[in-house]
């Protein structure tokens, strides 16, 4: 008989395996850079430089590019929307149609 204290005690569920800590490692290895990222890009921009750069930035939404940009957006929203109400369209009408021929 082997003595108590050298029984290791089996865990082997779904929720505590050794992959889901090294996803979990991962993760939050990656949250943690994107967060000194984000705080370096804030620290960054609050400094008298950054705050140069942003006046000295020309942010102008009615020139001729933007302008010409939102148009071309628009067109090919416009054109997306038509593709999909016609597929959805004919989808509809493929079902109705299998349903009607179905029925007879």
């Amino acid at each position: 008989m082997m003595p108590l204290a050298t029984i290791q005690p089996v865990n082997q569920s779904p929720m505590n395996n050794s992959w889901f800590t090294g996803v979990n490692d991962f993760l939050t290895m990656g949250l943690d850079s994107w967060m000194k990222i984000e705080q370096i890009n804030a620290a960054k921009d609050s400094g008298k430089f950054g705050q140069q750069e942003l006046s000295n930035t020309v942010q102008n939404p009615q020139t001729g590019v933007n302008q010409n940009i939102a148009a071309q957006m628009q067109q090919q929203m416009g054109k997306g929307l038509q593709i999909g109400v016609g597929t959805l369209a004919a989808v509809v009408g493929g079902v109705a149609v299998l349903y009607w021929l179905t029925r007879k």
